[in-house]
């Protein structure tokens, strides 16, 4: 989708109701207290529900628009929702039957139909590969010494947008993770990055006076 589309895209599902909402599977949704849901208006989601910790939710819609500023056209789109079982968003369906309450943050994350199909895999550029597996870095030098087709160009281009995002998206997500758990675990690695932080908010409110 165009950024137009995918903006049209957004603000119909915000303003459409639950038609129906249904259990993860393996293949639909995944993990427990996700969920498949259905719109009013044919729309279809996957929703990732993860009180209290809802930064994991929010990291969902920042991945989302993160693309768009990158120029990335094919990352599903993502709203973010409140659950209330009394508004005309959430009143046909029973949203306890998939562990959830009332007052939580969900992100509804734009469902791709048959990617569990044989016809959706896909597989890794040969020249992709063959420099992992021969551990070798594709720059400017590299591409030099070879020729391309154009489709492989674009392949290429592709696949490197793809693998950056998912190391960016990906990494910090991890690095959230990890500093949450060291921080309710009293790590004093933690407690040493507070340290630091809280001298750098003095330096720069002394600079600034």
């Amino acid at each position: 989708m165009d950024q137009d589309e995918a903006f049209q895209f957004v603000h119909k599902s915000q303003h459409a109701s639950v038609k129906s909402i249904h259990p993860p599977s393996w293949n639909k949704c995944g993990r427990p207290k996700n969920a498949y849901v259905v719109l009013d208006n044919g729309s279809s989601f996957c929703a990732r529900y993860r009180d209290p910790h809802n930064k994991l939710v929010l990291g969902e819609v920042m991945s989302f628009y993160l693309s768009r500023l990158l120029g990335m056209d094919n990352i599903p789109a993502v709203v973010l929702a409140i659950t209330n079982q009394t508004s005309r968003h959430w009143r046909n369906v029973n949203i306890s039957s998939v562990q959830w309450q009332n007052g939580k943050v969900v992100a509804l994350i734009q469902w791709t139909p048959y990617m569990e199909t044989v016809k959706s895999l896909v597989s890794i550029p040969k020249i992709l590969l063959k420099t992992y597996e021969s551990s070798s870095v594709i720059n400017k030098n590299y591409l030099h010494n070879i020729t391309l087709t154009f489709n492989e160009i674009s392949e290429l281009v592709q696949w490197s947008s793809m693998i950056l995002f998912d190391y960016i998206t990906g990494h910090y997500d991890r690095l959230v993770q990890s500093e949450d758990s060291d921080y309710y675990n009293g790590s004093a690695e933690i407690s040493e990055i507070d340290a630091r932080l809280s001298k750098l908010q003095q330096l720069m409110k002394s600079s600034i006076d």
